[in-house]
């Protein structure tokens, strides 16, 4: 084969400076109140696998920016949800020592399962996550709500 006919295109390496929080990089600076906000915010859509509500605008931009669509559901009961952090994000963010994600294993190793929602119209706080346990005829039993610092409440 010629080598003046097979021309192989030259592509610059990918840039590994690139930051893993894109434009909000500068404000994501580890010890700041905006970064521990976003901490919180953060550990509940690696928990549910979607967006608290009721964000502001900024917050859902950080959000949108550090996760990305999923095809299967990445809640940790692998029930629901849409959206997936990226694992740079979550070992940055130090989620798995998260008082509110460690606490969540805890209840789905006893058996409990996350409540996605209580209803159309209500409010996914980010500081709240609502689980139950189901009877052996699949009601609704045994209601708690675990919050943003690992305590757990009875009800929802």
């Amino acid at each position: 084969m010629n080598p003046a006919i097979a021309q192989i295109r030259h592509r610059r390496p990918p840039r590994g400076d690139r930051p893993i929080y894109g434009v909000y990089a500068p404000r994501m600076q580890k010890g700041t109140k905006f970064f521990s906000d976003m901490v919180d915010r953060a550990a509940y859509m690696y928990v549910t696998g979607c967006f608290p509500s009721h964000l502001r605008s900024t917050y859902t931009d950080v959000l949108r920016v550090i996760s990305g669509p999923c095809r299967w559901p990445p809640s940790l009961d692998r029930r629901f949800g849409e959206r997936k952090l990226r694992d740079e994000v979550v070992a940055d963010m130090q989620l798995e020592q998260h008082a509110m994600v460690a606490a969540v294993r805890r209840k789905i190793g006893q058996g409990y399962l996350i409540q996605h929602s209580l209803g159309f119209g209500t409010r996914r706080n980010y500081w709240k996550i609502f689980m139950f346990r189901p009877t052996s005829d699949g009601r609704i039993a045994f209601k708690v709500t675990v919050q943003g610092d690992g305590a757990e409440k009875q009800g929802w």
